[in-house]
């Protein structure tokens, strides 16, 4: 079969197809925040705290239409299906704390059925992490970002060490 291309930058050689051109194949987008010292103290239970920070400790890594607002938020610019994420490294004040980490769509709390991820603090104030990953349907200018939260009775602090967030779309809605 000859080659063909068109114009969404894909080359077509006997049903394959390569990706031609710096930002051409399928959107993706990556940020991430090392040592972003966000402290987020006195968090009530079963509230979601977003995971930003207004300083300039989030970078943005490879983008293709997909955008960075350099706080740790990542916007798509085409609707499809995405491949989504998240490793968040962070410390609780308090052993035996119940964390969930999740992903916020256009800054709601975490679903049931977006990517997000349980677990239990092992010791207080030293750092841990956890990463999840899921699919989800995403509209064009749609935003996804991590928040936290604890479900326990009390009022832990919570203090963010790293965080690492990606998307690739994987199809189409």
């Amino acid at each position: 079969m000859a080659k063909r291309s068109n114009t969404d930058g894909i080359e077509y050689v006997n049903t394959p197809f390569v990706f031609v051109g710096p930002t051409s194949g399928f959107p993706y987008g990556y940020c991430y925040g090392d040592h972003v010292a966000v402290d987020l103290d006195n968090d009530a239970q079963n509230t979601w705290y977003t995971i930003t920070d207004a300083g300039d400790d989030f970078i943005s890594g490879l983008l293709n239409s997909v955008t960075h607002d350099l706080n740790g938020k990542l916007t798509v610019t085409k609707a499809g299906v995405y491949w989504v994420e998240f490793n968040v490294a962070y410390e609780v004040n308090a052993a035996n704390v119940h964390v969930e980490l999740g992903i916020e769509v256009d800054g709601a709390d975490p679903t049931a059925d977006s990517p997000h991820v349980h677990t239990t603090s092992k010791f207080a104030n030293q750092e841990q992490d956890n990463s999840a990953s899921g699919i989800i349907a995403l509209n064009a200018g749609q935003t996804i970002q991590t928040s936290i939260r604890t479900v326990d009775v009390g009022t832990p602090d919570f203090f963010i060490d790293n965080v690492h967030l990606s998307c690739m779309q994987i199809g189409g809605v």
